[in-house]
């Protein structure tokens, strides 16, 4: 990222006069949040998306939290990008909440625009999009949090869009299940089952998948994939896979605060969400890992498992330490522990096996990108248009049961 970016075009934005928006009860004033959105080496400036997320609860890949709002820019808005390389814009965000706020966003480069608010599984980027926030500094990247509070104007505030994704996002099904012999289910390509008191960890497979689909307000939605290993092509969806040694001692680091399960701390981050009825207003949530079988790697072996237990090697995979790597499935583990969160915001760590909930739960990937994706989603309503996209497979969950 050029350090020209911070600098970009001395775009006039005034507000004369300003006074600050209300919230509906007319007593509590609401703060805008605007400034400059500059895009480094994009020839041809496109629709882009400016996402405004609680700092406390960022979104993906620092964290799980949703947008608590956005705006919308032009490409007809943004400079010619033959000056210096950059093109920029003006931007703002009304009725912003007192608080803490991160700014980030994407330019719409392939032009598919497939982002809907209200399909989560397409609120965000895809391969050959720009990206960027409104960060510190040029040499660490780190988010820069906007403050405000009592009703006012933050109008300096610049959004650098430098980054390219060459990834997509990272759709796919849940394809098959370890479980316990005794309780009497087999795997299912569509439902995946843990048995919360059989033996753990408990193993199931998360395998890529195209998207071919015809969504109501967006039209055809085209992801293709998923990658094949043995002819790699661009922009396929994939689950982009690294297996993390922060202090490159050559060793998969653990993840912190779950040191000595045997576990290796790696991207994606996959985390699971309860989804029935708790009946006081709580909530569980849980994080699965990328399987430790990657170790092997450690030894030059290839990672290899068997995913529909026919006895045979399925795949092979070699996986180097700090290498993102695109794979068209991944082994998952899932330790015994959930994270109870009561209706006061008070938490409970739970690690009793038969205490956890029973029933479906959610699964996202968060890739190291910060694009993600969830089962059972929205797109399981609409028909496919391509008969290697299976859309009921976008409406499996995990269950959790006796």
């Amino acid at each position: 990222m050029r350090i020209a970016i911070l600098a970009v075009l001395a775009l006039s934005f005034t507000a004369c006069q300003y006074s600050a928006p209300l919230a509906d009860d007319r007593e509590t004033p609401l703060n805008v949040i605007a400034g400059t959105v500059a895009a480094d080496s994009v020839d041809n400036p496109t629709h882009t998306i400016l996402f405004v997320t609680d700092a406390a609860n960022p979104g993906p890949p620092a964290g799980t939290g949703s947008p608590e709002t956005f705006t919308t820019v032009p490409g007809s808005a943004f400079t010619d990008p033959s000056l210096a390389g950059l093109s920029g814009a003006h931007w703002s965000i009304t009725n912003v909440p007192d608080g803490d706020w991160l700014v980030s966003g994407f330019m719409d480069q392939d032009n598919d625009f497939y982002f809907s608010t209200q399909i989560s599984v397409l609120a965000g980027a895809t391969c050959g999009d720009v990206i960027g926030a409104h960060v510190a500094d040029v040499v660490s990247q780190a988010l820069a949090p906007v403050s405000v509070y009592g009703g006012v104007l933050a109008d300096d505030v610049t959004v650098a869009l430098a980054v390219r994704l060459t990834t997509e996002r990272p759709a796919f099904t849940i394809e098959s299940a370890q479980i316990d012999a005794s309780s009497g289910n087999g795997p299912d390509i569509s439902i995946a089952t843990a048995n919360a008191g059989g033996p753990f960890p408990q193993q199931f497979a998360l395998r890529a998948t195209g998207v071919h689909t015809d969504v109501p307000g967006l039209g055809e939605v085209h992801l293709d994939g998923p990658f094949d290993p043995t002819a790699p092509a661009p922009c396929q969806t994939a689950i982009l896979t690294s297996i993390v040694d922060a202090n490159l001692d050559g060793v998969p680091d653990e993840p912190p605060g779950l040191e000595g399960n045997g576990l290796i701390d790696t991207w994606p981050k996959i985390y699971l969400q309860y989804l029935g009825d708790t009946g006081d207003d709580s909530t569980w949530a849980a994080q699965a890992f990328v399987s430790p079988l990657f170790r092997a790697t450690l030894a030059g072996e290839n990672n290899s498992y068997d995913d529909d237990g026919d006895g045979t090697v399925d795949e092979s995979y070699d996986i180097p330490l700090n290498t993102p790597s695109y794979l068209p499935e991944i082994q998952v583990t899932w330790i015994p522990g959930a994270l109870h969160t009561l209706a006061d915001g008070t938490q409970e760590v739970v690690t009793v096996p038969d205490q956890i909930p029973q029933g479906d739960w959610s699964i996202t990937i968060v890739e190291e990108t910060g694009q993600t994706w969830s089962v059972p989603n929205q797109l399981a309503s609409w028909p496919s248009i391509d008969n290697s996209f299976d859309p009921t497979k976008q409406a499996a969950t995990l269950v959790i049961g006796p």
